[in-house]
C-alpha cells in the first residue's frame, strides 16, 4: 500500500467520522429540545386547569416542531417555516403552556448562523404579529 493511498483511505476515515459527529450532534439536539419542550410542557400542563389542557393534537404539533430540527442543518429555511407553524399552531390553539418555544429558538438560531437574514427577520416579524395577537379567545 503506498502513502498516498494511506492519506487517501485516512481522508475517508477522517470524513466518515465527523459526519458521524455530525450526526450525533444533530441527534443530541433533538433528544434535549424535546425532552425541554415535550417533557417539560407536560409537566407543565399539571399545574395548568385550561380547557385544552396537553392532548394528541398538542403532542403531535410539540413533536412535529422537536422532530423537524433533525433537517436543520440542510434545509435550515424549510425546517424554521415547519417549526413556525407548528409552534404557532400549537399556541393559537390554546393548549398548555411551557417551554414550548424551544425549537423555534433552535431553529432560528440555526438560520441565523447559515446566514439566512432575511428568513430569520420575516420568522420573528410573522412571530410578533402571530403569538401574542394569534392565541385562542378569552
Amino acid at each position: 500500500m503506498t502513502r498516498g493511498h494511506r492519506l487517501r483511505t485516512l481522508g475517508v476515515v477522517l470524513t466518515r467520522v465527523r459526519v458521524s459527529a455530525n450526526a450525533l450532534v444533530d441527534a443530541a439536539v433533538v433528544a434535549v429540545s424535546g425532552l425541554i419542550s415535550v417533557g417539560g410542557t407536560a409537566l407543565a400542563s399539571t399545574h395548568q386547569t385550561d380547557d385544552h389542557g396537553f392532548g394528541a393534537v398538542g403532542i403531535t404539533l410539540l413533536v412535529v416542531a422537536v422532530l423537524a430540527l433533525a433537517f436543520r442543518n440542510r434545509y435550515p429555511v424549510p425546517v424554521l417555516a415547519v417549526v413556525v407553524a407548528a409552534t404557532m399552531s400549537y399556541w393559537s390553539l390554546g393548549y398548555a403552556r411551557g417551554p414550548v418555544f424551544i425549537p423555534l429558538i433552535v431553529a432560528l438560531v440555526t438560520v441565523l448562523l447559515h446566514g439566512h437574514r432575511v428568513a430569520a427577520g420575516v420568522s420573528l416579524a410573522v412571530g410578533f404579529v402571530g403569538f401574542p395577537w394569534g392565541g385562542p379567545p378569552g
